[in-house]
């Protein structure tokens, strides 16, 4: 009796029965492959299949070296006029959400942490790159930061990514659940990478880009995009939180100025600066500063918000000062206090 041996299909042939390679990652999923098997058997980048597992279709949309030029251009940029022109112009193209270039901008694409610190990016670069822990350390001495050592060890590559797949990826990062997960999932993104995209890359991870300016810049940015005055941003900006000021600002200065205090949106405190006597002018009003924490309370009926000084909320690790802040009859209240 002779045993035939029935071949696995290839991935070509099963994005022919299923329609695109999105689909037949699904159906190997469904099949009870890992994401470490599917792209050890069929060579997708293990981000790609993570992108498709979380819905997304990452190859599409205009390459993510176009975006890797605009930062080029503002690296070049010595003075603050020139990058608030050069981010205008890149903050008016229309083929990418407003939202999407806004956080490219500040090279904050969530809000939340990524999980990523320098020793991930380090035995990243080394696994998508064969170059050893060790010797990355020393270019690191050498270079001063990982953007520069990620673009001096990354082989040559076409351009390969796309602008919302690099977007897609970041702000799927905080999902992954293990520290291996995120390192086959950075490893994977720098593989496909440029030297220069994965110079940027690896700064987007660390959330910054080294261009040579602040929130300030993109905000005088919007304004010179939108024709909204800067001062309307920046206020829109404190009240309604740095992501939804400078987005509303695309819709004209009527819709921007509607913007009010609501409870559970952070406000910016303004903090205290070091005295400098010849930036003082007088009278002046002075007063003591005291030592301790600063928290921003929030209350709106029974819900109570605790924010840190830079807007992480903390009611769930502080609940003496909420139970405190219950007590309080008054509906709405907002504190903001050193305790």
């Amino acid at each position: 009796m002779k045993m035939s041996i029935v071949k696995p299909p290839t991935i070509r042939e099963l994005i022919e029965t299923y329609g695109s390679e999105k689909n037949a990652v699904i159906h190997l999923v469904n099949a009870g492959f890992s994401p470490e098997q599917i792209a050890w058997k069929t060579g997708i980048p293990y981000h790609r299949i993570r992108l498709y597992m979380d819905g997304k279709d990452p190859i599409k949309g205009a390459p993510f070296s176009r975006l890797v030029e605009v930062y080029e251009r503002l690296a070049v940029l010595h003075g603050k006029r020139g990058k608030e022109t050069e981010l205008a112009k890149f903050l008016r193209t229309s083929d990418l959400p407003l939202e999407m270039k806004i956080r490219f901008a500040l090279g904050r694409i969530v809000d939340e942490s990524l999980k990523v610190g320098p020793g991930l990016i380090e035995r990243s670069l080394s696994m998508a790159t064969g170059v050893s822990i060790g010797d990355i350390r020393k270019l690191l001495v050498d270079y001063g930061e990982h953007g520069e050592v990620a673009y001096i060890v990354k082989k040559s590559l076409e351009p390969r990514l796309t602008i919302y797949e690099v977007y897609e990826a970041i702000k799927l990062l905080p999902k992954l659940k293990s520290v291996k997960e995120r390192e086959l999932f950075i490893t994977s993104l720098i593989k496909l990478s440029s030297p220069l995209e994965a110079k940027y890359i690896v700064r987007l991870l660390l959330e910054d880009l080294k261009l040579g300016y602040h929130e300030n810049i993109v905000i005088k940015a919007v304004s010179k995009a939108y024709g909204v005055p800067s001062e309307v941003i920046a206020n829109a900006c404190a009240l309604a939180g740095l992501i939804e000021g400078l987005t509303l600002a695309s819709q004209g200065l009527s819709k921007i100025s509607e913007i009010r205090m609501r409870p559970g949106t952070f406000i910016k405190p303004q903090l205290a600066h070091l005295y400098e006597p010849d930036k003082v002018a007088y009278p002046a009003r002075a007063e003591y500063k005291f030592d301790g924490s600063r928290l921003q309370i929030h209350k709106w009926g029974s819900q109570i918000w605790l924010f840190s000084r830079r807007g992480i909320e903390k009611s769930q690790t502080l609940p003496e000062i909420v139970e405190i802040t219950n007590q309080v009859r008054h509906r709405i209240v907002y504190l903001m206090e050193k305790l």
